[in-house]
């Protein structure tokens, strides 16, 4: 049993999560806080294609906003494939939690719907690395196997800059984080004095069913991270997933040069 105390504290952190206007929808953790709507909804006369359509429709949701908050937004159905994902900026170990690729034509999004939290020895409760939860990694695809590679942190408290996806990635002149597992990075252009690079696709080699997700989503009655629940929410609850394999041309996440 959740005592009254621990579930108005579990019901405001759901607030924050779900801190967005719009027509409801439905967004029930069960167990936590039966009551409570999610209203992240998709942008009115928007498109998702590249990363300037990104940024303009995660601008036009209100703040703060959640990573599961702008996951619920997205576009129904959704195009994904899952994958275990252990050499990656998002690592995931679990059937149940798994790199989730979301595919908008030559835009390619990924999340981790991790805990927010991890448990030390000692029984406190300690955050994960950045790596574990709330990153948005970001894929444009240019031509042939290339793609522009950007990541966003969240939660947003405002708006972002045209060149915000690039910077948390960028080295500056000589390259960006991701060239660790993207072969061959070149600059191609620039963003209010960012440095954008482009740099070879990879597609993962474990691929996992979502029914492990779902399980986890129906059990969100005793599972107590509200991060995790929520972002499988975001995920499962707005309507239909659709399974999209990577292109067969791609070299696998394990090539290295």
């Amino acid at each position: 049993m959740i005592s009254h105390a621990k579930y108005g504290l579990v019901f405001l952190s759901l607030l924050v999560l779900a801190a967005c206007n719009g027509s409801p929808q439905e967004l029930v953790i069960e167990g936590f806080a039966p009551e409570q709507k999610n209203t992240c909804t998709a942008p009115a006369n928007q498109q998702l294609s590249d990363i300037p359509s990104l940024v303009r429709w995660i601008n036009t949701l209100p703040k703060p906003l959640s990573l599961s908050c702008f996951v619920a937004s997205l576009p129904r159905p959704l195009y994904v494939y899952s994958a275990i994902s252990g050499e990656s900026a998002q690592t995931s170990l679990g059937d149940d939690k798994p790199r989730v690729f979301l595919f908008f034509g030559d835009l390619t999004l990924s999340v981790i719907p991790d805990e927010a939290y991890a448990t030390h020895p000692s029984g406190e409760a300690i955050q994960n690395g950045d790596n574990k939860y709330n990153l948005l990694e970001i894929s444009s695809n240019t031509q042939g196997i290339r793609s522009i590679k950007a990541e966003i942190k969240f939660p947003l408290a405002e708006n972002l800059t045209p060149q915000a996806p690039y910077e948390r990635i960028n080295y500056g002149v000589s390259g960006t984080s991701c060239s660790l597992c993207h072969r061959y990075e070149q600059a191609i252009d620039e963003v209010n004095g960012v440095v954008r690079f482009a740099s070879d696709r990879l597609k993962p080699t474990a691929s996992v069913s979502l029914e492990p997700m779902r399980k986890s989503r129906k059990a969100c009655s005793s599972i107590k991270d509200t991060y995790y629940c929520a972002m499988l929410a975001g995920l499962l609850d707005h309507g239909e997933l659709i399974w999209q394999e990577f292109p067969s041309g791609l070299p696998d996440i394990y090539y290295r040069r």
